[in-house]
């Protein structure tokens, strides 16, 4: 991976900051759009370890903002053969309690970013030869309590993978998307502690997920050992009997 630059949303905090760490430590130069607060404590993570990772502080669902973002990465100078689309927000709300407001900022950022992303740096990885793909949907895209539009957007992000992976495999570019079950993030905020504590026991490993588990994921969709595999769908702590 040495001298490669890897694009990863979101790695201010949470699944996206592990990812962003993961792959910088297996060689990527990493850069990402994200969000404050959190920017500066990824970034001390990141010297500590003396890992390449810099984020520029941006909103994935402004044009205009991806477009400077990516001006910014090609700044680094060295081919850009992975993206993570990992940036998102959750709000829980059924269609009686969810306003118009919520349902278009939820869809926003969490589909129309991963299209402005995406778009901005399918021709990157097209010049390098080839590349990878990666988004972070949601156990949530089968269906959820209480978060129908969250869950409607994590699905659409699962079409958007097997579409990207159709469209471009020609130019060797590999699309996956990434499905995490219930994982110990800052979005369980809000969740009754009793529901987290029944995920808990009925996880892979008796356990919650872990950011890492997904970066782990994520780090070998877009490694050279996953060359052969795109359009699929990877469960990570992802049990049938989750909406049983």
């Amino acid at each position: 991976m040495a001298n490669r630059v890897a694009v990863v949303t979101g790695a201010s905090w949470g699944i996206g900051r592990e990812i962003a760490l993961t792959l910088a430590s297996e060689g990527f130069r990493v850069r990402s759009l994200g969000r404050n607060p959190g920017i500066e404590e990824t970034h001390k993570i990141a010297v500590s370890r003396g890992l390449d990772v810099q984020i520029m502080e941006g909103d994935v669902s402004i044009a205009a903002q991806v477009e400077e973002f990516r001006k910014w990465v090609l700044g680094a100078g060295s081919p850009i053969t992975a993206l993570v689309n990992n940036a998102a927000i959750r709000m829980t709300g059924t269609v009686l309690t969810t306003s118009e407001e919520d349902w278009d900022r939820i869809f926003a950022v969490d589909v129309k970013g991963v299209f402005l992303v995406t778009r901005a740096f399918i021709p990157e990885l097209i010049k390098a030869g080839g590349g990878a793909v990666v988004t972070i949907s949601s156990c949530s895209a089968m269906g959820s309590l209480d978060l129908i539009a969250y869950s409607s957007a994590k699905s659409a992000l699962l079409a958007f993978s097997r579409c990207l992976a159709e469209d471009h495999k020609k130019e060797r570019i590999r699309s996956n998307a990434i499905l995490p079950g219930p994982t110990e993030t800052g979005m369980m905020r809000g969740i009754p502690e009793d529901a987290i504590a029944w995920c808990a026991e009925n996880g892979v490993q008796g356990r919650l997920g872990q950011p890492s588990d997904i970066a782990a994921a994520a780090a070998f969709l877009v490694s050279d050992k996953a060359v052969t595999i795109s359009g699929t769908e990877l469960r990570v702590n992802f049990w049938p009997a989750l909406f049983g």
